[in-house]
């Protein structure tokens, strides 16, 4: 296996891939059909070369007659891209081709056909012995295609030259090597087999600059894309396989004129070429200049926006970044334009702007621009993208009014590019980027992309922002509606022991009330106790336990008892003993407690008439606590609309309205419901629905 056929694969690979790629997105225009027959012409030349590396020359006259048929293709793409630029155009077509137009189309035909007919006539013939006519029909063809190519370039307008100048180069550079070939052949009658060898290197080598041609030229209908990231790896690759081929053959002339010396001077050399090409590969600088370099030369756009936000959004919403959110803010837009540093700063409510954080560069000197600040001022009338250090860029107008005042410390340092962050119109703050890189004076692209992506970060800086408010409020809330709770159960607890105030001086004397009045106080002391616990450590702690119903409900009965209320409720039923409930005692008593106070309270207009029961019934998973009064009542649109709200009470001043709501939410968390019957004028049903776990402690 030689060098030539290897060189042959190669090339043959190149033009299927551009040829797939052209295929796929060719649309009918005559432009993108001929662009891709001349890749398709060049694959078959390709594939015919690797015939004739391998039947050692026997077949090549084959391989120069696909040859000409390619030459012939090119030649008709280049007169179709040149006719429309030296032909008239009315109203937008091009109705009358120039005479000079006329004249290179009748001599491009008669070349081609003499070339393939020359071809074709002495294909047959041992090459070596006919190399005259058929070089010479090759050698015209060169002449042509670089005239054409000419022709072309002079002809199109230089705002247009971006479109056309890499094909224009690739065409050139085949057919610049292809007049010296057939030169030297015509002039030693003889091919040279090195120069012939060379040749689908040379054309597998240009492939990439036909791709980027079709890319930057939409009306050939070639809807092609070729990645930044492949040219940009592409250019890697081959930069560095020229530069390892200079430094191999810089050893071998170091070991062959080294002497003694020679293979360690060599190996020493090599080594010490490989490590330069690590730390040219790996540093930063160069492969931000290589990045903005094949940007600038091989794309449209200098920017692919697609990437750039897919970079952007990433950084910017990293939730696994150490980075706190604000630096990784500076990080999203330095990447934008390679930038190593930057500072944030952060408008504040009385318009000063404060630095809030800072990424990859110690705190500068300065941490605080007053509103007032000649730069500020600026900032908020322009809302530009300010080069700090008077390059051309976005303050680029050229008159002394629209060029900023920057401080002192940061026109010193070594920082660049000041971006706006705009959140609805309003200035949220500014991010100062250092020095890029690589060497970038700000155009229209650059400067509409930071300030796009300046507003992006603004608007999330924005929503972190006022989601951290919201958690504080949250945390407020939660003080606030624990206060609340205290405040309610305080009122119930004064309430109890006001009553059993003024019962006292009726029944001091009754051994029976002194009895109940101990133990409503000592129930008043251990549930201040326990409010006074939830205020020391700022959050409610639960005691969760089995809590006898029966028991628990007869508790809250004879404390009731004793602060002169009638209630009926037969605790002698031995069922109601049997039944466990898993939850807090004193919080399960303080709801029955509130339920059944609210009972006695809407039968006080009732007086001897009042009628308050409770009792314990079994269901399904359930145990029922009903408490039922014969009071005032309410209707259902009130149990609907305003029963369960907090903070809306019937009571006036002496409600607080959170009991109703505090003892749902608590049956509810522990897996049960309330169930409320009512009816204005006959009295109202209370259903406690507490899960039991055990039917006995046993």
């Amino acid at each position: 296996m030689n060098l030539t056929f290897i060189a042959f694969i190669v090339c043959a690979v190149a033009y299927l891939f551009l040829s797939v790629v052209l295929l796929i997105g060719w649309k009918g225009k005559k432009e993108g059909g001929i662009l891709l027959l001349v890749s398709i012409l060049s694959l078959a030349w390709s594939i015919s070369g690797i015939f004739v590396a391998v039947s050692s020359g026997k077949l090549v006259a084959i391989s120069l007659i696909v040859e000409g048929l390619r030459n012939a293709a090119i030649i008709a793409f280049l007169l179709i891209l040149l006719k429309k630029v030296t032909s008239v155009v009315i109203d937008g077509e091009h109705v009358k081709p120039s005479s000079y137009y006329c004249w290179m189309l009748a001599v491009s035909v008669l070349v081609v056909i003499y070339n393939i007919a020359i071809d074709i006539i002495t294909g047959f013939t041992p090459l070596i012995s006919s190399v005259t006519p058929s070089m010479s029909g090759h050698l015209a063809i060169s002449v042509l295609v670089l005239a054409l190519l000419e022709q072309l370039y002079r002809n199109t307008a230089s705002e247009k030259r971006w479109g056309i100048k890499y094909i224009s180069l690739a065409f050139a550079g085949i057919f610049v090597y292809e007049f010296y070939l057939y030169a030297d052949s015509l002039l030693f009658n003889r091919i040279e087999a090195g120069l012939w060898g060379a040749r689908p290197w040379i054309v597998a080598v240009v492939s990439p600059f036909i791709a980027v041609s079709a890319a930057r030229n939409p009306k050939w209908s070639l809807d092609v894309y070729v990645s930044r990231q492949a040219v940009f790896h592409t250019a890697t690759l081959i930069g560095a396989g020229v530069y390892l081929l200079l430094m191999s053959i810089a050893g071998f002339y170091i070991k062959k004129y080294g002497g003694d010396w020679g293979t360690v001077a060599q190996a020493v050399f090599v080594f010490a070429a490989i490590m330069v090409l690590l730390l040219i590969m790996l540093s930063g600088k160069t492969r931000s200049w290589l990045r903005v370099t094949v940007n600038k030369h091989f794309f449209n756009y200098k920017y692919d926006y697609r990437e750039e936000w897919i970079r952007f959004n990433k950084t910017l919403t990293a939730l696994d970044d150490i980075l706190p959110i604000r630096s990784r803010a500076i990080k999203s837009l330095a990447q934008i334009v390679e930038s190593p540093a930057g500072l944030f700063f952060k408008k504040e409510q009385d318009g000063d702007y404060q630095l809030a954080a800072n990424w990859n560069t110690a705190l500068p000197e300065i941490d605080i621009i007053h509103r007032d600040d000649p730069l500020a001022l600026f900032v908020k009338e322009k809302e530009w993208v300010i080069d700090l250090q008077d390059k051309v860029g976005a303050n680029k107008e050229g008159s002394q009014e629209n060029k900023p005042v920057i401080a002192e410390p940061l026109k010193n340092g070594d920082y660049r590019f000041l971006i706006p962050l705009l959140n609805d119109s309003e200035i949220y703050g500014f991010i100062i980027l250092n020095e890029p890189r690589s060497s970038l004076n700000l155009n229209w692209e650059d400067i509409d992309i930071l300030k796009t992506a300046g507003s992006q970060v603004a608007s999330y800086l924005a929503q972190y922002d006022a989601n951290d408010q919201l958690t504080i409020a949250r945390q407020f809330e939660a003080y606030n509606r624990l206060s609340t709770f205290v405040i309610h159960d305080l009122k119930n607890l004064v309430g109890q022991l006001t009553l059993l105030s003024a019962n006292s001086k009726k029944f001091r004397h009754n051994e029976e009330f002194i009895d109940d009045a101990f133990e409503t106080v000592e129930n008043s002391v251990d549930k201040m106790n326990h409010l006074l616990e939830q205020l020391r450590s700022g959050i409610e702690k639960k005691v969760v336990g089995r809590v006898n119903i029966g028991e628990l409900i007869g508790t809250v009965v004879q404390l009731r008892k004793g602060a002169g209320a009638s209630i009926e409720y037969d605790g002698s039923n031995s069922s109601a003993d049997s039944y466990y409930v898993s939850a807090d005692k004193q919080e399960l008593a303080a709801v029955v407690e509130h339920i059944l106070q609210n009972a006695l309270d809407a039968t006080l207009s009732m007086k001897d008439k009042a009628v308050v029961k409770i009792a314990i019934i079994p269901r399904d998973k359930f145990v029922i606590v009903r408490i039922e009064d014969n009071g005032e009542g309410m209707s259902r649109e009130f149990i609907r609309d305003r029963l369960f709200s907090p903070f809306d009470t019937t009571k006036g001043d002496s409600g607080m309205g959170v009991g109703v709501y505090q003892a749902r939410e608590y049956i509810t968390r522990i897996g049960g419901r309330i169930e409320v019957n009512s009816e204005v004028g006959v009295g109202t049903e209370f259903n406690l629905y507490l899960p039991f776990t055990v039917t006995s402690e046993k």
